[in-house]
């Protein structure tokens, strides 16, 4: 997490710059050549041969891997962690909440960059240190993170998250609201935003290792992020579709709905978390 909100901290600012003084035509060419050479690389790891291991069933005899065809591998993993997801209360609901944070974040993110060039003409420096400071606060949340979690608990930490999500949502409301202190505003929105998105994630991993059944995490984690990063890009053409037609208020109100209905599953969710872990110090 730390390397990821590193990388992130650096690369948006510099990328403002960029766009600001070459313009964004050389800048695309460069992130597209960086995404070529991911592609090669991804491309290089996946032919690479792996040594031939035989993988024990459920009653430790080996060959299971022969017998089933990857496919068939594939699709029982998925039911398994489909299973256990919709088993566990405590995964369900927290699944369910970031399907809803992350939807609405979908929603918003199409015309935001539109509306703060166009409408609030902030320019294109100000999106690469928006972008950064979102990078800031999460890079601090994962510097903190496991101090926050050791003090106030699990529980409090998924529960201060998400308000806190929603707080940073309606600080882009506010943005939208006092547009002569748009940028300020937006900045804010964003560090929080990046903290706290951040500061629930790795509580919520803490908790998904912890709830789910032995040997089921990977299958479980697999779900989880199928369910919740599979839904962004519907989401994303939604929230297009709808600054379009209707505007980038509405847009930025179904992301706060949505912001409000992500804390609605996760404070049932939260009184399944051991309640013996949020003894405070």
């Amino acid at each position: 997490e730390s390397a990821d909100a590193a990388l992130v901290l650096i690369v948006p600012a510099a990328a403002g710059v960029l766009v600001g003084s070459l313009g964004a035509g050389p800048v695309l060419g460069i992130a597209t050549a960086f995404l070529f050479a991911a592609a090669i690389v991804a491309l290089r790891v996946r032919l690479r041969p792996s040594a031939a291991v035989d993988i024990p069933d459920d009653d430790g005899d080996p060959g299971v891997a022969d017998v089933l065809s990857r496919w068939a591998r594939f699709g029982k993993d998925a039911a398994e962690g489909w299973t256990v997801l919709r088993r566990t209360p405590v995964l369900w609901l927290l699944t369910m909440g970031s399907v809803a944070a992350n939807v609405g974040m979908a929603l918003f993110a199409p015309v935001e960059a539109v509306w703060i060039l166009t409408d609030l003409r902030l320019g294109p420096e100000f999106l690469g240190v928006q972008i950064t400071a979102g990078a800031v606060g999460a890079l601090a949340a994962s510097s903190l993170a496991g101090r926050a979690i050791d003090r106030l608990g699990e529980r409090r930490c998924i529960l201060l998250g998400s308000v806190g999500c929603a707080v940073a949502v309606g600080l882009h409301l506010l943005a939208y609201a006092d547009r002569a202190h748009a940028g300020p505003w937006l900045l804010a929105g964003a560090a929080l935003w990046g903290f706290m998105v951040l500061l629930g994630n790795i509580t919520q991993a803490a908790v998904t290792a912890r709830a789910c059944p032995e040997g089921t995490l990977g299958r479980v984690t697999a779900m989880r992020r199928t369910l919740t990063r599979g839904s962004v890009p519907l989401a994303t053409l939604a929230g297009g579709a709808l600054g379009a037609t209707l505007g980038v208020g509405w847009a930025l109100a179904g992301w706060q709905v949505l912001a409000v209905v992500s804390l609605a599953a996760v404070v049932p969710a939260a009184r399944w978390v051991d309640a013996g872990r949020d003894d405070v110090d």
